[in-house]
């Protein structure tokens, strides 16, 4: 069987057959026949000698976008910070050892769509995942280029590390948002409680072992508990970060 598309088709003894039993047979698939979507160029060169040909074009259904896992250490003063790209590829074809660049930042188009790819530790500063990504500014963007191929398969979901920082420091810091009739309400035995929201704070800079742009994503943070098991403490979502600039996650509302 070749195709089940609107009836199934069947090649035998190199013959076509269209429908069962066989309402048309052919003696054979024409040459110039594409059996799936393709896209085809036709191009002359007028001159004697050989050219380089680049195409570019814009495909659609193609996206990305950045996570992050922040460990926060047992005093809750600094913590490790590790950041993943996860690629979406549902285009409807694959990129065999392709060249990936990210950019990072909200591409405008014509249509509301968001173009997400372009055509697609510890002492010093944040090791790009062994160099997997090196970041460079272009335009009003930033570029995150892999400094290896990969492979995109059709409808793949897959991840490719972006950055580990080790002990980047961090800030605790504990807010109340009152409002002025607490204060000036008749008294109750029983006042209303108010929300203590919990932050943690850490400057992206190079002294804090960080010191490249982030791309937004959610950043998700966890803590060891006495028995060592790592604990889920809150998440929160963070918009493109330049370097030198301060990260300020919202890790829980409290009631006093």
């Amino acid at each position: 069987m070749l195709s089940n598309n609107n009836g199934p088709i069947y090649k035998i003894n190199d013959e076509i057959y269209l429908g069962h039993p066989g309402y048309q047979v052919l003696p054979k698939l024409p040459e110039n026949l594409i059996a799936k979507p393709t896209l085809t160029w036709l191009y002359s060169n007028s001159e004697g000698k050989s050219h380089n040909l680049e195409v570019s074009y814009l495909t659609q259904n193609m996206n990305w976008n950045a996570d992050y896992v922040v460990v926060v250490n047992k005093d809750d003063t600094a913590a490790d910070v590790s950041g993943w790209v996860t690629l979406d590829n549902k285009s409807g074809a694959a990129y065999k050892e392709a060249r990936l660049k990210l950019v990072a930042g909200e591409v405008h188009q014509a249509q509301d769509k968001v173009a997400g790819l372009v055509n697609a530790p510890g002492v010093a500063m944040a090791k790009r995942a062994a160099e997997a990504f090196q970041e460079k500014a272009f335009f009003e963007y930033h570029i995150y280029d892999l400094q290896r191929k990969t492979t995109l398969k059709d409808k793949q979901t897959k991840q490719i590390s972006l950055l580990d920082a080790y002990g980047a420091g961090i800030k605790k810091e504990l807010l109340v948002y009152g409002v002025k009739t607490y204060f000036s309400m008749q008294y109750r035995e029983k006042l209303p409680k108010q929300p203590v929201n919990v932050y943690i704070k850490f400057t992206n800079s190079k002294d804090n072992h960080l010191g490249m742009p982030l791309p937004a994503g959610v950043m998700r943070l966890y803590k060891q508990d006495d028995d060592g098991s790592r604990q889920f403490i809150g998440e929160d979502r963070i918009e493109h970060t330049p370097k030198d600039e301060e990260v300020r996650l919202k890790s829980a509302k409290l009631l006093t």
